[in-house]
């Protein structure tokens, strides 16, 4: 007994209902008079979270599938509960684990032509803010939403045209293509009040040797790629290994930075990969100079780091504020002053509207403040310090750092 519906699974013994793999949900509710959007997620032990992910998102779908890799917690009860209270159409799947990509796309087939557009997000990703479905134009094929994760902001593709059959590639870090040959349509849905909080809660965070493991696959996919790479994974695998390396931590920062300078010799990367692994590269020389005494990095190969990922994309702050603290931190006052002084004239909104990988908003406007108010300090530049210290003191979005501030006046105040 492989597939039922829900009225059938009901009546079945405990022993039956092992055996079932799909649970069809016939759904009360009746589609409305736009293009129809359903939801598709994969999960396995969520029940911390799917909840919260499903509710985000009931009042803009039409259909659901959730496809279930072995849960042996709550995952399913919550499901169930979701669908007979929402009384949206569509299905439960229990599938074996072949790898990310393999049960993605399997996941996708689910829900291919169930309606118009299918948006998909992990079992940990919440939708946030006042998202219209009705923005949702049936000439497009692809949606990006913005992402955030902590202080780091991207753009994800989240909305695909539901006609189309679409293919996960990749052993981790995911990428999708469209398998028909069509010069795909893509748009942002933008507006700062509405983007997926990506947060990064699902149940693999619990395994100590998630990014390490990750890593691992990454690497072995760069040389399985390098002669035979029809899905332009080769480039892509050699920065994401450096990426889990990195967010392995210890020992592996290390591997991390081999992987990340390998990625900067490769040929034909994309330019926001490389502005990201140079400035990664900087971090780390400086990181593995505190932790790894056999390696040895001076201030002037972390600026000359900082320097090449700003020859590359000059219109981005993080490069030029971080330069700005290398500068501070190594007594060279006047440079750290004016690095930082122009970083603050570059505008998020801007570079949100330009750019899509991993931006940083604390190192934009006002979060220079602090560091700027340093350069400033040691300069003898008192009002203009004070002046940047006051305002942001009273922002309710700084209010964790008033205490390090009001010590900050202190200081202005003995000049």
């Amino acid at each position: 007994m492989q597939e039922v519906t829900f009225s059938i699974w009901e009546q079945l013994s405990e022993n039956k209902k092992k055996k079932v793999k799909k649970i069809i949900f016939p759904g009360k509710v009746k589609q409305v008079n736009r293009p129809t959007m359903a939801f598709a997620t994969m999960c396995k032990n969520e029940e911390h979270c799917i909840g919260k992910t499903l509710d985000a998102i009931k009042g803009y779908i039409d259909y659901l599938v959730v496809a279930d890799n072995g849960s042996e917690d709550g995952t399913f009860d919550i499901v169930k509960s979701f669908f007979l209270e929402t009384g949206l159409p569509g299905s439960w799947h229990l599938d074996k684990w072949y790898g990310f990509d393999q049960n993605k796309t399997l996941m996708m087939s689910y829900v291919k032509d169930k309606t118009d557009y299918v948006m998909h997000l992990d079992a940990d990703d919440f939708l946030v803010g006042d998202f219209r479905s009705d923005i949702i134009d049936s000439g497009i094929d692809q949606y990006f939403i913005l992402n955030k994760r902590g202080e780091s902001n991207y753009w994800c593709s989240v909305i695909y045209n539901n006609r189309l059959t679409w293919k996960f590639c990749g052993v981790a870090h995911t990428i999708i293509k469209c398998l028909e040959n069509k010069d795909l349509q893509i748009k942002k849905i933008e507006g700062g009040d509405v983007y997926i909080d990506n947060t990064g809660i699902g149940a693999r965070v619990l395994d100590p040797e998630k990014f390490l493991k990750d890593a691992k696959k990454l690497e072995s996919q760069y040389w399985e790629t390098l002669v035979v790479d029809p899905d332009n994974l080769n480039s892509r695998s050699a920065f994401y290994c450096a990426q889990s390396y990195r967010d392995q931590g210890g020992r592996y920062l290390v591997d991390a930075l081999k992987w990340y300078s390998k990625y900067i010799t490769l040929k034909a990367t994309w330019i926001e990969e490389e502005y990201i692994a140079r400035l990664e590269i900087a971090d780390l020389q400086q990181r593995i100079n505190n932790n790894d005494s056999s390696m040895n990095f001076s201030i002037e190969d972390v600026e000359f780091s900082y320097l090449n990922a700003i020859s590359i994309i000059n219109d981005r702050a993080e490069a030029y504020f971080q330069l700005g603290k290398l500068y501070n931190y190594s007594k060279q006052y006047q440079k750290a002053y004016d690095i930082l002084l122009g970083a603050k004239k570059i505008l998020l909104s801007d570079v949100i509207d330009k750019y899509q990988l991993f931006i940083n908003e604390k190192q934009y406007g006002l979060w220079i403040n602090d560091e700027l108010a340093v350069s400033c300090y040691y300069l003898k530049r008192k009002a203009e310090g004070v002046n940047l210290i006051n305002e942001v003191i009273e922002l309710q979005e700084h209010k964790y750092r008033k205490k390090h501030y009001i010590k900050s006046l202190e200081y202005f105040n003995q000049l």
